[in-house]
């Protein structure tokens, strides 16, 4: 396990969040993307990018890379999100939350948590980018 020191407290990094921060997967833009979601800006601090190859018919991500540019937990969430979503449906994707990726990812420190929030809220935009119009909208899901 790494340590970090906090503003009050310390805390333990996971095994699973260490891995992606130090090797992270899917770290590319995907050219043969049919779906983009960004969370923040890029070049202005904090981003994530999640782009997704789905396949239209089954409706289900059958590949998905990130940018991103921020501290280890940032990237670490959008690497394992890559790993969580590929091969799930698009509906089952919606029902991801950052509660969800962060327990996968064995917990982040209180000042970290919006890490998670950042790759979900790019994987939904996303998907809302995606929709085709046999799929229901999920404006506001987070």
């Amino acid at each position: 396990m790494c340590t970090s020191y906090g503003a009050t407290a310390l805390f333990e990094y996971s095994e699973t969040l260490m891995q992606h921060v130090q090797e992270p997967l899917n770290r590319r833009v995907l050219a043969a993307a049919n779906a983009v979601g960004t969370s923040g800006t890029p070049g202005r601090g904090r981003f994530c990018v999640v782009y997704l190859r789905i396949d239209e018919p089954r409706g289900v991500v059958d590949e998905a890379t990130f940018q991103a540019d921020g501290c280890g937990p940032t990237i670490a969430s959008a690497s394992l999100l890559t790993e969580m979503i590929t091969g799930l449906a698009v509906t089952d994707c919606w029902q991801m939350t950052a509660d969800d990726l962060e327990a996968a990812l064995g917990g982040l420190p209180g000042h970290r948590k919006h890490c998670a929030v950042m790759a979900i809220t790019a994987l939904h935009n996303a998907l809302q980018g995606w929709l085709p119009s046999d799929f229901p909208s999920r404006e506001g899901v987070n």
